[in-house]
């Protein structure tokens, strides 16, 4: 008997996978991060992207041990639900981005019904999965699509420049809406064909590592 299974499509919006390759181009030696990922029918949506209290070196990091539940106590206090902690990622600096024994290790001990796990490089190459826990274990590579998010004050701000300035042939102004209410993307782009991957690092925002 075979069951099939309708693979989640997982969306990053352009603001958050920026985020995250900030903090890959300017970290000379790998780093961790975590994210909030929202499920939205059989879409994904990558919410947020962020760093917590780590030890790291060129080729490991390791998360201080309390700053995942501190976060995760953060969130609750700001009415966020904790559960929605659902994004690993971590680069691989200028090496290939690929999945390592380490990597999958700490990708089984997960304790969650799913999580999307990302590693990235200064080259902006990147590798993407998505593990489910439940109702069984099954594994997916997947590729991720971009879209080009558009913020609440930035649609609101448009709003208002069409009602100032558009009008109709007769004469009238565009009559107000009501503000757009943004929900999951419904238009979106293959991460790989969206061209924001030449990465070139920010002279001003480098970091070096000075050894005590």
């Amino acid at each position: 008997m075979t069951a099939d299974i309708a693979i989640p499509r997982v969306i990053i919006p352009l603001s958050v996978w920026q985020q995250m390759m900030a903090f890959v181009v300017s970290c000379p030696i790998e780093v961790n991060g975590f994210g909030v990922a929202e499920k939205i029918g059989n879409n994904i949506v990558i919410r947020e992207a962020f760093i917590l209290d780590q030890t790291a070196t060129e080729v490991s990091t390791v998360i201080e041990p309390t700053a995942i539940a501190m976060r995760m106590h953060q969130m609750m206090e700001e009415g966020k639900s904790a559960e929605s902690l659902k994004l690993q990622w971590h680069s691989h600096v200028n090496m290939s981005a690929y999945f390592s024994s380490t990597d999958t290790a700490y990708i089984d001990s997960w304790q969650g019904d799913w999580l999307v796990s990302l590693v990235l490089n200064t080259r902006g190459e990147y590798e993407c999965r998505l593990d489910m826990f439940s109702p069984f274990r099954v594994a997916f590579n997947v590729a991720p699509d971009l879209v080009l998010d558009l913020s609440p004050e930035i649609l609101e701000h448009a709003v208002g420049e069409l009602t100032q300035h558009v009008k109709t042939p007769r004469g009238g102004l565009l009559r107000r809406r009501q503000p757009i209410k943004t929900t999951a993307p419904s238009r979106a782009m293959p991460l790989a064909s969206v061209d924001v991957m030449h990465v070139v690092r920010p002279q001003n925002a480098s970091l070096t590592v000075t050894e005590q």
